[in-house]
């Protein structure tokens, strides 16, 4: 299983002139009444890279994981959230109610909202192939209400619960058969003096790559490093400067024994930052 964080995500509502959303903490979906006839509505937009998919792998499935916030609604829960593929692309705290992208007709899909547990998940395999495959052009996902009125609120991939952030599970098949899949986590304290995760032996793996997710409140530099013997160590350009919140997929261009994530805070920054690592690899 490859378990890929969303890279960005906002929402959008016609209340307050439509302006737009900057990194919120939660996405709210769906509608409420204010009146007989008026609603104001919500509608969130998800994108996911799927870069670090050797273009070769068969995706055998792949489902959006999603996570009700707390609270859980706004006015009522809808009964059912609905999901569509985007024709256009959306801009983290630039898009706004007015200048939305659109959703490609025909690419509906719906599922109903849990009653015991607080996690929705959805099948979106066809669209996950489609984008991998290049038959469409990956813009995001839009998630909206479906049926009955109320707003429905999940965790973004800014909320402070990191746990609980928008997640893509993407299973897939090489040569006929499913592959194992290593997955190492682990979690760092970054400073403005540069820091190093712990250096992985990768020339076993046919490939692999780096997720980087700053789950702090500090802007940070990352940036791969290369080694033959694990002692000496070679920068792989370019640094990524990422905000909190954001995430980034690290892959080597170059053979070596030894990879490492090297990271720090921006210049600008103080004080410390907190950022998680997984490398994947088969």
């Amino acid at each position: 299983m490859i378990n890929i964080p969303a890279e960005r995500d906002t929402f959008v509502s016609n209340i307050r002139k439509g302006q737009s959303q900057c990194r919120p903490s939660f996405l709210a979906t769906g509608k409420a009444s204010v009146g007989s006839v008026f609603y104001s509505r919500y509608i969130s937009y998800i994108f996911f890279d799927l870069s670090g998919i050797p273009r070769e792998e068969r995706i055998v499935s792949a489902d959006l994981i999603l996570h009700l916030y707390d609270p859980a609604f706004i006015g009522a829960l809808p009964g059912a959230i609905a999901l569509g593929v985007l024709g256009e692309p959306f801009a983290e705290c630039t898009t706004s109610f007015i200048n939305r992208p659109c959703a490609l007709a025909k690419s509906l899909i719906t599922a109903p909202l849990p009653t015991e547990t607080t996690m929705v998940s959805m099948d979106i395999t066809k669209y996950i192939k489609q984008w991998h495959l290049g038959q469409r052009t990956n813009y995001g996902l839009a998630l909206g209400a479906a049926n009955s009125p109320g707003v429905a609120l999940f965790h973004s991939s800014y909320s402070p619960d990191s746990a609980k952030h928008p997640l893509l599970e993407v299973s897939t098949v090489s040569g006929g058969c499913t592959r194992p899949v290593v997955n190492l986590e682990e979690t760092y304290v970054v400073q403005s003096t540069p820091g190093f995760s712990e250096a992985q032996e990768v020339w076993n793996y046919s490939r692999y790559s780096y997720i980087i997710h700053n789950i702090g409140t500090k802007n940070i530099l990352v940036k791969l490093q290369n080694s033959a013997d694990n002692i000496l160590f070679m920068d792989e350009e370019p640094e990524i400067e990422l905000a909190p919140g954001q995430s980034y997929i690290l892959v080597s261009t170059f053979f070596t024994r030894y990879v490492r994530i090297r990271f720090r805070l921006v210049p600008a920054e103080s004080g410390s930052g907190t950022i998680k690592i997984w490398l994947q690899g088969r």
